[in-house]
């Protein structure tokens, strides 16, 4: 098992995704929230999972998941968080690690499930759920010779941002360059996180998305398989990549231990980049060797913001 994912929306939020979701579900109500609880497969040591839920065309309410085995349970930051709310940070049993927008396991994590609490009365009319996990680390290989290109994104850098915040806002760049129309400030602001002071958290940023009308889920790839389905349906995307200094040629950074960037297709071997580490926008749309590319992206977590305006 390398990968799984599980997706769940209301028939019309399904039907504009560009990867496969099933059906509507019901989430439970409990009090002055509702609740919605997954059983996943056997998770094993020294994988990733990721969680992300919106409600496409208004402000997400307040939520936050967890993951439960019967002994334990390990929650990660709400979305949106406040000042001073870190579960991140609490010593837990370390089974599993906590992160800002995943979890880390550390050992075989027997028959968990995926506990989704929101903040509201009123069950969601529109929502995507996603849940995906694969192992942390891969040895991957680059995507089979193709020529594909989705619908240009716009074109924004985050270097032409106040000194303070650019080299901050790759996350929230890259979500405006995906959505036709937005602009790179109110996104930004939007994909703050409080309890941090981030701007990349995961969840945050697809939670922005939805805020402008989009349909976009948290993914985790172990390959290009689905990432070259959601570019057949014209939608560009962002990828998460870190890469050792001079791993990627011709990038404007030399080295990164976490940054997002949009792909937008694959031509002569090549992947097509709009990075918003480029010194202006003008600059963004760029092209990187699709060998070191994939090893940026899908060798460490493969995570990505899939993104329907």
């Amino acid at each position: 098992m390398p990968h799984f994912a599980l997706r769940f929306a209301d028939s019309h939020s399904a039907a504009r995704y560009p990867l496969p979701v099933f059906g509507p579900i019901v989430f439970s109500s409990e009090g002055e929230s509702r609740t919605l609880r997954l059983h996943l497969p056997h998770i094993p040591a020294d994988w990733i999972v990721a969680a992300s839920f919106v409600t496409p065309g208004e402000a997400t309410p307040t939520h936050q998941f967890r993951l439960l085995t019967k002994e334990h349970t390990w929650s990660l930051l709400p979305v949106p968080s406040q000042a001073g709310e870190r579960p991140d940070l609490v010593v837990q049993d370390p089974t599993v690690s906590v992160h800002i927008d995943c979890w880390h396991t550390h050992a075989r994590i027997q028959a968990p499930q995926i506990e989704l609490v929101i903040n509201t009365i009123a069950a969601p009319r529109r929502y995507l759920v996603c849940i995906s996990a694969r192992p942390l680390q891969l040895d991957v290989d680059a995507a089979a010779s193709t020529c594909i290109e989705a619908k240009p994104p716009q074109k924004f850098s985050q270097m032409t941002a106040t000194d303070a915040l650019r080299h901050h806002i790759c996350s929230p760049t890259s979500v405006a360059m995906l959505l036709p129309g937005a602009t790179r400030d109110p996104i930004t602001s939007a994909c703050h996180d409080n309890a941090t002071g981030l701007y990349g958290s995961w969840p945050m940023a697809v939670r922005a998305a939805a805020a402008e009308g989009a349909v976009a889920g948290v993914e985790l790839h172990d390959s290009w398989g689905q990432a070259l389905h959601v570019l057949r349906q014209g939608h560009a995307f962002a990828a998460s990549i870190r890469f050792a200094p001079g791993a990627l040629t011709g990038a404007p950074l030399t080295s990164t231990s976490g940054h997002l960037v949009v792909v937008r297709g694959i031509r002569d071997r090549h992947v097509l980049v709009h990075d918003p580490a480029a010194a202006d926008d003008a600059a963004t749309a760029v092209s990187y060797d699709i060998e070191e590319f994939s090893r940026a992206w899908l060798a460490s977590r493969g995570a990505s913001y899939i993104i329907a305006p």
